[in-house]
């Protein structure tokens, strides 16, 4: 066995001459990567990271092993102390040194340079609860829909076959599965359908701060773990219906307690647990996460587990507002499945109908308040009108701003006794507009929420005194109401299967591709919008809920029906492959045309597994990134096997999607919230269109890319479509491709509108000119910033105000994989905090850590634009930040 200890012996004089510990954090959380790859030797992975807790304890720093990982990767995830307990100990030491500000990342990348076993390592990173659209209770859990979303993906069809997923194990990383639902079993443990799992977390995970781990994975307080294995595997005689897959055997690893977040390495630990469990498919239902590149830990880990022959299906996220290129890790990873969301075309809701006379017009589907009061759902008879004059000088065609002039909100002057009435939306208080309807003698209000994308619920709270149902439509709704509203309308209110609109197409909530690099994300679509499933039993036994959450099992139990239907013993990257050839592209939600969504939006398209089961030729590669103008891709070549009995003959075709433009880059450096659809295709060549080849054969046909001739300079327009495959029995395969008409390098990295990047003080505002700190007393510098677009690296340098340039670099402020920021609340900037330390480099390539001495700085913070080179000076984004001064 190596004796690796004798590598990296003296690597904690790099950081031992530092003047003062400024300022406390917690425990410091990372992975650790070991050279020797996964599923090697378990000896040699034992020995590297055996030698790397005997370098750590030579070294005299108190770590603690949070888990080790074998099998996702060689590593392990650990906690290194706080400032001050390093500084207790240095200064226990009596070694003469000042007491020192202890860095883990500095004490990390000395020991990434001194020590060869050690690869890489990570700051360990928060994964958010998946944010999905739930029922407003478990009271109003809707009515099974799975059967319209079999109708659309081809999962009826196999099931008249009596394909169920048997024999397949396929393990969910949630919030665990209430078991106890007879849908799910009724039971775990062997011979269940719950076979397997354990409980990482406990149910007070993220409020106490620590894990109480156990062998039971339950989900009683959440339901998204639950809702997640009913769509794989429910069979509900009761409520009549199938989850994709019902045969499948389900394991549970619980990763989120009750409330609150979770961490990346207990993730990581999960499916670690997963994989030596034997699961063949492992499903992670989490996206919105903290990087955008595939070198993130989970990302890496994800892909070493699917390299080894586990299919991984990750959820693309649910930020679709928050504009283009938005691809989170996991589902960035290389080898993983990152899942779209479309809209089911039916859902169980609130609704009404309105009636003139004979003549009745809907359902229109509404929203509840969070008033007390409802309507009653009897389809009683009420009167109907709409309030015609705005309260706060609104123009009635209600076109307004935010600049549009404010007049006083005053009272309603029409009569409304004893009607619903429909109100505008303007520049007044929801809740202000439903008190004065009731004033009026309103018996229930109708808001029009306006062009809101999803259900617009209207918050009552400030208005305790109003007790008559409120509810909200959206402004298209809102549209064909004022029409109806005139004399003798009438208005019923019922709960009833509703016709949703945008069924079949990719679902508003879906996050937008690609990543940084332009690979092609999302990989593929299921339904996912408007999803009935089980639920805890004591929360109801049943919700209906939407998000790639959702669209993510359901692509699950698709492969495990294929592996049931094919057999295990096909090569796992082509299954996965296999859905993505037979994927059905759709229309665009947004678009006015009748022209394809972006792949950046729906990948490959809506999975048809019906399709993939009877498949009788596959296309290799499944997709095609064209990169960017500078490194435009312009030849490619695909191949196509022919796996039938016979001959057969193939012809190849074009079908262009629609152009996205995702940025005003004039005004921001952010995406925009809404990209503009336009048409802009690409022309692809093919030699030769039409092919003939034997049975079991292959061939290969060549493309050729044209990139499209779009008049906009500077638009960084993302373009695609799909390369059709047919043959004589108009059987179909479809290859999604994109790129960027512009430059990826090109785009800005640091957001400089509205005074970013700025010094402030800790609540975020600015500080005036030449602002003073004093670090000994404990006094910090704050910075601010936005990312615009995503970076790899992000470093922070010292520089003197005169001559002597460069003094050193800020470890607090050097981060690598940064993703961009967006404008919601949680991901609109970056802070950073500092104490005054800074790292300096010696001529024999070692760091020492030292405070800043008194005098007028400024700070040069750059930032590594897409495909740039570290080494090159212009290839960073740079900001200097305006003088400051130090006084001690």
């Amino acid at each position: 066995m190596p004796h690796y200890g004798r590598f990296c012996a003296t690597v904690f004089i790099c950081f031992a001459l530092v003047a003062n510990c400024l300022g406390r954090e917690h425990s410091q959380r990372y992975t650790v990567q070991f050279q020797t790859p996964p599923g090697a030797s378990s000896n040699a992975t034992q020995a590297e990271q055996d030698a790397f807790l005997r370098y750590l304890e030579n070294h005299g720093v108190n770590v603690t092993v949070r888990y080790r990982f074998n099998d996702i990767m060689n590593g392990m995830s650990i906690d290194l102390p706080d400032d001050s307990e390093a500084m207790r100990h240095l200064a226990d030491a009596g070694n003469g040194t000042a007491a020192i500000e202890f860095r883990p990342s500095v004490f990390l990348s000395q020991t990434l340079q001194s020590c060869p076993y050690v690869r890489r390592y990570w700051p360990g990173k928060v994964y958010k609860r998946p944010r999905v659209q739930r029922m407003e209770s478990h009271k109003f859990a809707g009515r099974p829909n799975l059967h319209a979303a079999h109708a659309l993906t081809g999962v009826d069809r196999a099931k008249e076959e009596r394909w169920s997923g048997r024999g397949i194990k396929i393990g969910i990383l949630d919030t665990g599965i209430d078991y106890t639902h007879s849908a799910l079993g009724g039971c775990f443990g062997p011979d269940c359908q719950v076979a397997y799992g354990y409980d990482l977390v406990g149910d007070s995970y993220d409020v106490e701060g620590k894990t109480t781990p156990d062998e039971d994975p339950i989900d009683t307080c959440d339901g998204h773990g639950t809702h997640v294995a009913g769509i794989i595997a429910a069979n509900d005689t009761a409520k009549g219906f199938e989850g994709v897959a019902p045969g499948a055997t389900l394991g549970a690893w619980r990763i989120f307690g009750c409330h609150g977040d979770t961490d990346d390495d207990i993730i990581l630990m999960a499916a670690e647990m997963a994989v030596k469990a034997g699961m063949d498919i492992i499903n992670l239902s989490v996206g919105g996460g903290v990087s955008a590149w595939e070198e993130d830990p989970l990302a890496v880990a994800l892909s070493n587990i699917a390299d080894r022959g586990v299919l991984v299906i990750v959820a693309q996220g649910n930020e679709g507002r928050d504009g283009l290129a938005r691809t989170p890790s996991p589902a960035i990873g290389k080898n993983v499945v990152a899942v779209a969301s479309f809209d089911n075309t039916v859902k169980f809701g609130h609704a009404f109908n309105v009636s003139q006379g004979a003549v009745e017009f809907g359902p229109f589907e509404y929203t509840t308040s969070n008033g007390k009061s409802k309507f009653p759902m009897n389809r009683t008879s009420l009167p109907f009108t709409a309030f015609l004059e705005p309260l706060d000088g609104v123009p009635k065609d209600r076109t307004f701003t935010r600049t549009t002039p404010k007049d006083t909100c005053g009272s309603i002057q029409q009569n409304l006794t004893d009607k619903v009435v429909l109100v505008r939306p303007g520049l007044c208080d929801f809740g202000y507009k439903a008190m004065q309807a009731q004033i009026a003698g309103a018996i229930g209000v109708v808001i029009d929420a306006g062009l809101a994308e999803e259900g617009f619920q209207v918050d009552l709270t400030k208005y305790p005194d109003i007790h008559i149902p409120v509810v909200s439509v959206h402004g298209t709704i809102a549209n064909q109401l004022f029409k109806l509203s005139k004399a003798n309308a009438t208005i019923l209110f019922s709960d009833q299967f509703i016709e949703v609109p945008t069924g079949g197409r990719p679902s508003i909530f879906s996050t937008w591709g690609p990543d940084p690099e332009l690979h092609i994300k999302p990989d593929i679509a299921a339904v996912g919008g408007s999803i009935f499933s089980t639920y805890p039993v004591n929360l109801g036994a049943y919700m209906t809920m939407s998000g790639t959450s959702m669209a993510t099992p359901y692509i699950t139990g698709c492969l495990a029906l294929f592996m049931e239907a094919k057999g295990q013993s096909q090569d796992r990257k082509s299954v996965a492959s296999s859905l993505l050839n037979y994927a059905m592209p759709s229309a665009s939600t947004s678009f006015d045309d009748f022209i394809l969504e972006s792949p950046a939006k729906q990948g490959a398209g809506l999975v048809q597994i019906f399709n993939a089961i009877h498949s009788t030729f596959s296309v290799n590669p499944s997709k095609i990134a064209l990169n960017d103008t500078a490194f435009f891709i312009k030849n490619m070549s695909i191949t196509i096997r022919n796996d039938d009995e016979v001959k057969k003959v193939f012809t190849l075709s074009h079908h262009p999607a629609a152009g996205i433009l995702g940025y005003n880059l004039s005004e921001t450096a952010v995406p925009v919230h809404r990209p503009q659809y336009v048409r802009s295709d690409a022309r692809v060549i093919f030699h030769p269109e039409r092919i003939a080849i034997g049975s079991h054969s292959t061939a290969t046909v060549h493309l050729i890319f044209e990139q499209p001739k779009y008049p906009a300079k500077d638009s960084h327009l993302i373009y695609g479509g799909y390369i059709g495959v047919s043959d004589l029995k108009n059987n179909s395969v479809h290859i999604p491709y994109f790129g960027a008409l512009g430059n990826q390098y090109d785009l800005p990295i640091f957001e400089r509108d509205d005074s970013y990047p700025f010094i402030g003080d800790r609540n975020g505002m600015p500080l005036g000119k030449k602002p003073s700190f004093d670090f000994s007393r404990k006094q910090a510098l704050y910075l601010y910033l936005r990312i615009g677009n995503p970076t790899s690296i992000l470093k922070t340098e010292l520089v003197a105000s005169k001559g002597a340039g460069v003094i050193g670099v800020l470890p607090r402020i050097h981060e690598e994989w940064l993703a961009r920021n967006d404008n919601s609340y949680e991901d609109f900037e970056y802070v950073y905090e500092w104490h005054g330390g800074y790292l300096k480099t010696g001529p024999d390539g070692s760091s020492t850590l030292h405070s800043v001495p008194p005098g007028e700085y400024h700070l040069r913070l750059s930032a590594l634009r897409i495909f740039g080179n570290p080494n090159q000076e212009s290839d960073w984004d740079v900001w200097k930040s305006p003088l400051f001064r130090v006084l001690g």
